[in-house]
């Protein structure tokens, strides 16, 4: 099944705008301003999960996402103690990407349906106690 028009060129224009805004692709494929305003009528369409299907498989998806959760940077340091000389030793070492880190917990967290993470917590604590009867001795 092949998209609307509207669709394959709101589609292309997001692409092109990077994925950027939903709406502001659709504006510039002629859907009308009311319309634009509710970009999930695109997103929640066949023809663009179709499109998203062929384009990003889930498993890549996913492993980029686990990557992200696992990410590093790299950082200037001194050690100490330092050379034969006592000077400290100028050196780069790997750490973890907190920041980056966050941005992808944050991400799951939103396409889990979770606004936030006390929300979180409270839905894994609900699931903890209704499971709890079938692990009791």
């Amino acid at each position: 099944m092949m998209g609307t028009l509207l669709q394959q060129r709101a589609v292309k224009n997001l692409v092109e705008n990077g994925g950027k805004s939903v709406s502001g692709a659709m504006r510039k494929a002629n859907y009308s301003p009311a319309t634009a305003k509710t970009p999930k009528k695109l997103t929640q369409s066949k023809y663009y999960q179709r499109i998203l299907k062929k384009y990003l498989p889930i498993n890549k998806i996913l492993r980029v996402h686990n990557q992200g959760l696992e990410a590093n940077k790299v950082i200037s340091a001194q050690v100490f103690p330092g050379g034969k000389d006592g000077k400290p030793i100028n050196d780069f070492i790997e750490v973890p990407d907190w920041q980056s880190r966050a941005k992808f917990v944050e991400m799951a967290y939103k396409r889990l349906g979770f606004d936030n993470v006390v929300e979180l917590g409270l839905h894994f604590h609900q699931h903890i106690e209704s499971q709890r009867e079938k692990y009791e001795v």
